[in-house]
């Protein structure tokens, strides 16, 4: 599914399919312009029930992450709550988080670059 919305060379294909699924973030190039970014995209496939539904539907998840930088992470969706406030239509409880982000790296030139580690 992932190939169908981004540009994937066989350097990224043996990476994504080493560290995915899991707590990895990777900026990639899309196919096409995507209206909610200027060039590049992040794309996560975490170890996680929501993959299932995500094949399930047939389409990818979109979201946003609750984590805002340099704010402290939120664990619990009460701490979410207070940062977006009524923004948010749905909430799905999972309990207290461990509260630590994904590893985001930008996979799109030759050497891989950590954005946030």
């Amino acid at each position: 599914m992932l190939e169908k919305y981004a540009k994937i060379n066989k350097n990224q294909r043996r990476l994504l399919k080493k560290k995915l699924p899991g707590k990895h973030t990777f900026i990639l190039n899309p196919k096409k312009k995507i209206p909610v970014s200027k060039s590049k995209i992040g794309f996560r496939i975490p170890n996680h029930w929501c993959v299932l539904l995500s094949k399930e539907f047939g389409k990818p998840i979109t979201t946003t992450s609750a984590n805002i930088h340099k704010k402290p992470i939120p664990k619990a969706i009460k701490d979410i709550n207070k940062i977006f406030e009524d923004s948010i239509s749905l909430y799905i409880d999972e309990g207290i988080l461990d509260g630590k982000p994904s590893k985001v790296m930008d996979i799109t030139c030759s050497k891989p670059k950590v954005i946030r580690n």
